[in-house]
């Protein structure tokens, strides 16, 4: 087809323009609401956590594992945690999950772990709501 073909319908560019912006404005709007969404996920199952919510941590080499909580008790929790260490944060959805025998850690220790960002993000499985 020819460009002058009577056929063919571009977008008129004085509404392509507003359309562009409004699309982008959207996603950046769902991006941010996202964002924010994550950061008090966070902050609320790090104040009242429930065994069974995966913590996602990073070391100072920005190596990635994983630790899971099994109880909490007081000021503690019961952990276990990941046996590997990945160095894409990717790689942590490829890997089959193994885990050393469970410790006991302060809750002010999750608090300066995720405060230093140490601990990535919080995953509060489904049915553990």
């Amino acid at each position: 087809m020819r460009k002058n073909d009577p056929r063919v319908k571009t977008l008129n560019p004085k509404i392509g323009g507003p359309i562009a912006l409004i699309l982008v404005i959207g996603f950046a709007t769902l991006f941010i609401y996202g964002y924010v969404k994550d950061l008090q996920n966070n902050k609320e199952y790090l104040a009242n956590p429930k065994a069974g919510d995966i913590y996602y941590t990073r070391d100072d080499l920005r190596r990635y594992s994983v630790m899971r909580a099994i109880e909490i008790l007081g000021d503690e929790m019961k952990v276990e945690k990941g046996n590997f260490i990945v160095t894409d944060k990717k790689q942590l959805h490829d890997k089959e999950w193994t885990f050393s025998p469970p410790v006991w850690i302060k809750m002010s220790e999750l608090r300066r772990m995720y405060d230093a960002d140490e601990i990535t993000s919080i995953v509060r499985p489904p049915g553990n709501q």
